[in-house]
Formats: C-alpha cells, structure tokens, sequence
C-alpha cells in the first residue's frame, strides 16, 4: 500500500513535470546550440508495449539522426536488449554493446554502437526493437539531510509506471531535441501520460492504448502511468493557462 501511495505521488509530480517540460522545450526551441559536428536525434517514432505484472517493456523505435553515418552510439536501459536493427531501407545493420552501467552504481544506461555491414554505406534513419526489464523500486528517503525526496530511475509495476528520459526505456543520443510520436499500450485500468498532445485513447481485450505526438523538440521523453478512472485530456501546456481570457 505504501508503495503504491508513493507511485501515485510520483505520477502526479510527473504530470506536472510534463506540462513545465513541454513548455521549456517550446521556450528553448531554436535557442540552444548543439555541439559542432555532433551527431544527434531529430525524431522518434515509437511503439511501446508495457507488462506491469513482469516489469517489462518492449518496443520498437524509429529514429531520424541529424545528418547521415556510417556508425553511431547511444544509450539504452542496462537490462534491455536490440534486435532486429535495420536502415530506412532495410538494410541490416549490427550493433553492439560499448558499456555498461556496473550494477552497484547509481546509473542504469549502456551504450550501443550500430554501424552498417556494408562498408561505405551510411544511413540517416534507424529501425530497431527493445526489451528488457525495468524496476527500481521507489526508495523511501527519511533523512532531512536530503532534499530530493522518494526517487526512482525507473519503474514499470502494477502499483504504477515512472520512466524518464535518464531511465533509458528508449534509444537516446546526449544532447537531442527531437520531437516524439510514441503509441504506447499498458494492462487496464492503468492510464498513461506523456509530453504533447493526446492523438487518441482506446481500449480492447483487457488494454488500453493512448497515441501521443509533440512537435516542439525536447530533451527527453517522459513517460508515466497508474491506475485512474478513463478520461480524454491531454497535457496542458503552462502557456494556454489563461489564454482564452
């Protein structure tokens, strides 16, 4: 019971942090300069599949880099898998784990490198599957010495669902501002949020599945969900607050 309160505090922080995130992104778009010659992601486009009872996510991602490569890393989940790795026109591409995160430590990411098998062949756009396990529980800070309060990197449970962009639950290269189409299924009655606009909301045989899509670049994608009654809303951005007066 208690965890389950300390989700659903966490998941309504989050929908909060969305709204600010959301409009931080519109307020820095065009502004912030990204590193010379830096290779990074300009969209995404994802499907996610979610199974809170084994904490598992799987999904796919298809993902535009700013200018074409012949090789490229990025980050990912410790404990999720690639597969199925191919370029806009399905050409087979390799990857390979660089690093990892050391179990004991505070991080949770490894880094993947895909290069192409033929050599000279670059590519711009990256298709490639996900799965894994994601389950920090969330940890109960009790000293008044620290301030950040019950923190989680990243949980998909029943009690409910907290992945940011640092929890890895999707492919990401430092430094991108890229806008987001994610479609993401999750076990009902769990209702999730994400940045931008809700596109859709429905439900069949047991699921249920919310269609997200922003346009205004960000630095990351937060994704969040727990057990609340079926409505259709959408994140609200801080700028329209007030807006129709």
């Amino acid at each position: 019971m208690i965890r389950r309160v300390l989700v659903a505090f966490i998941f309504l922080a989050g929908t909060i942090l969305l709204a600010l995130l959301t409009t931080h992104a519109e307020e820095d778009y065009g502004r912030r300069p990204l590193a010379d010659g830096s290779v990074t992601i300009t969209s995404h486009d994802l499907d996610v599949w979610l199974d809170t009872e084994r904490n598992e996510i799987s999904g796919s991602d298809s993902f535009t880099l700013s200018q074409p490569v012949e090789s490229v890393e990025f980050t990912l989940h410790r404990n999720l898998e690639v597969s199925a790795v191919r370029t806009e026109d399905d050409e087979l591409l390799l990857a390979e784990r660089v690093s990892i995160a050391p179990e004991d430590d505070e991080g949770v990411l490894a880094t993947w490198r895909i290069h192409a098998q033929t050599e000279g062949l670059k590519f711009k756009v990256v298709r490639l599957r996900f799965c894994g396990e994601i389950y920090d529980p969330v940890h109960e800070e009790a000293a008044l010495a620290h301030v950040r309060g019950d923190f989680t990197s990243g949980i998909i449970a029943p009690e409910g669902i907290y992945l940011d962009a640092g929890s890895g639950w999707y492919p990401e290269i430092d430094g991108s501002l890229a806008t987001f189409a994610l479609r993401v299924e999750t076990p009902m009655p769990m209702l999730t949020i994400a940045q931008g606009d809700l596109v859709a909301r429905t439900s069949f045989q047991g699921r249920e599945r919310s269609e997200w899509q922003s346009e205004i670049p960000q630095d990351g994608l937060t994704l969040v969900g727990n057990e609340f009654p079926a409505m259709g809303c959408r994140v609200i951005r801080c700028s329209e607050i007030g807006s129709s007066r």
